[in-house]
């Protein structure tokens, strides 16, 4: 599943010489807590309601507009995977991030709850484990895994058989994952891949 499935698209959006004060406005208008910045429909940056709160109790607020409390963000791609949502809404410790075309431009937002419910499905959940486990004890550039009734099939960058092996043996490592097939990326129809089972 795509995250442009299941973005919130309905979000409100300042421009950098937005007041503050109708930023703080957009904030309570939205559960999300983040309200996006935008230039020429394209993202500048975020505020947060951290962001509003710590300028409201300084004893002499600094920020006037939009352009003074925001603060880059990362983003999210509409065609990014629910699995590799999870990673990044992880791996930067926010709890929303905006989603954006590939032109650049604000498609919506996404919160780790939307990527929790779309992953409630076994299959997908499991995915989203090896995803993250192989992520953070690997160096290839890009995995993508789908598991499909406990089979893994990992499709990545990989440059030896011995990156395939370690690869496979994270993944069978995960309860509910009985094997784990590796192939390139690119891999066409016919094309021999590794079949790996789990270790007992």
């Amino acid at each position: 599943m795509l995250i442009a499935e299941i973005m919130d698209t309905g979000v409100p959006s300042a421009q950098p010489d937005t007041p503050l004060d109708a930023v703080l406005a957009l904030a309570r208008s939205t559960h999300h807590g983040v309200v996006p910045v935008l230039a020429d429909n394209h993202l500048v940056g975020i505020i947060t309601t951290a962001d509003l709160l710590r300028e409201q109790v300084r004893p002499i607020p600094r920020a006037t507009t939009a352009a003074d409390a925001m603060h880059p963000s990362p983003t999210i791609r509409t065609t990014t995977t629910c699995g590799d949502a999870a990673r990044q809404l992880l791996g930067t410790g926010h709890g929303t991030l905006p989603v954006v075309t590939d032109r650049g431009s604000l498609a919506g937002t996404i919160d780790v709850r939307d990527v929790l419910l779309a992953l409630e499905p076994p299959d997908a959940l499991l995915a989203a484990r090896v995803g993250k486990l192989v992520a953070d004890h690997t160096h290839t550039a890009t995995v993508d895994c789908t598991v499909t009734n406990g089979l893994a099939i990992l499709t990545g960058d990989f440059t030896d058989p011995g990156q395939e092996r370690v690869t496979a043996a994270l993944a069978t490592s995960i309860p509910g994952i009985r094997a784990a097939r590796t192939q390139p990326v690119g891999n066409r129809q016919g094309e021999p891949t590794r079949l790996f089972g789990r270790r007992r």
